[in-house]
């Protein structure tokens, strides 16, 4: 799968609630407009999982996955805060 085809599929997760995200997105013109799926990890259950929780500071760090159709992660990239 090309991943830049209309099958690819964009989710943003972090450990805001809906209601930030939503403030964040309306805060800023150049993103108020974004179509990808937004999601919340509260708890920081799913970034604790996969090895990016910044756990001093109670953040996730910014980081990318590719997921292949099986569900298998092809690439990761992590990036400091």
């Amino acid at each position: 799968m090309d991943i830049l085809s209309d099958e690819a599929q964009v989710v943003g997760i972090s450990g805001d609630n809906e209601f930030c995200k939503l403030a964040w997105k309306e805060s800023n013109p150049l993103i108020e407009n974004i179509a990808h799926t937004l999601c919340a990890d509260l708890g920081l259950k799913l970034a604790n999982m996969l090895g990016i929780a910044d756990e001093i500071e109670g953040v996730c760090q910014r980081a990318t996955f590719i997921v292949d159709p099986q569900g298998t992660i092809q690439h990761i990239t992590v990036n400091a805060l």
